[in-house]
């Protein structure tokens, strides 16, 4: 019986100091690698999110000029409850209005209401566009405040735009149609 017992606490079995240093040493190599792919496909699906979210905005402002038979409007807005005016703070977030009386803006008493508001984009992005405001009339045709009279674009931009197509770019056609593609080249 004793010797039975001195077999089987030879067999027991385990990891040695240096088996744990080597799984170690595999584990913190296969991460390092696998790292640099993980924080790109991060910023891709971020950018993914604020684009969709962007195109939402104007599909929805599009959606509800046409179902409210009245124009609707989507402008950059650090506040939610009023329009920046300016066409480099897209950034800050921006808002869905039914814009009756001057475009662009919210005025209290001609009716004009918010619809909905998006927040700002992470600080690592930005949006940039000429736009200031786009305006659906009840046909869904589109107006631009800033100049822009038969297409405006926005691009969506991570800071760090070194991958090809890491960005994205919508364009809003006068009819009111907008598309999105994947780009990093600027406006």
């Amino acid at each position: 019986m004793r010797r039975q017992m001195r077999a089987t606490a030879v067999r027991q079995r385990g990891f040695t100091l240096f088996e744990l240093i080597v799984t170690v040493v595999i584990v913190a190599v296969l991460g390092a690698l696998a790292l640099p792919s993980f924080g790109n496909a991060m910023r891709r699906g971020r950018m993914t999110t604020e684009t969709n979210d962007l195109l939402g905005a104007i599909n929805a402002a599009r959606n509800e000029a046409i179902t409210r038979a009245a124009p609707v409007s989507i402008c950059p807005s650090a506040d939610g409850a009023a329009c920046s005016g300016d066409a480099t703070t897209w950034n800050e977030g921006w808002m869905v209005f039914v814009d009756y009386a001057n475009p662009g803006e919210i005025d209290g008493g001609d009716g004009d209401v918010v619809l909905r508001i998006w927040p700002k984009i992470d600080p690592k992005d930005s949006v940039t566009s000429t736009a200031t405001y786009i305006r659906f009339a009840p046909t869904g045709s589109a107006t631009f405040g800033g100049g822009d009279t038969d297409v405006t674009k926005f691009l969506l931009k991570p800071e760090q735009c070194n991958v090809p197509y890491d960005g994205r770019q919508i364009s809003v056609a006068a009819l009111g149609r907008a598309n999105s593609q994947r780009t990093c080249v600027l406006l």
